[in-house]
């Protein structure tokens, strides 16, 4: 299964995820946000996830199936 669609899968179960969450879930303890991100844009690009929030430590981005 790829990164992508593992990313997909977790974010159809449990939406709204942050992209440091996503890594964790997906790599463990020592999963960091730039394991997902370039699955995360692919996915809104494929337009299978919409992304929502301004970036940042206060406002993350979350990421939710479309």
């Amino acid at each position: 299964m790829t990164t992508e669609e593992r990313v997909l899968d977790a974010i159809t179960r449990t939406p709204n995820m942050t992209e440091l969450e996503l890594a964790l879930r997906l790599f463990g303890k020592n999963g960091v946000q730039q394991q997902v991100n370039p699955s995360c844009r692919a996915l809104i690009k494929a337009k299978k996830v919409k992304r929502s929030g301004r970036g940042g430590r206060g406002d993350p981005f979350t990421y939710t199936r479309i």
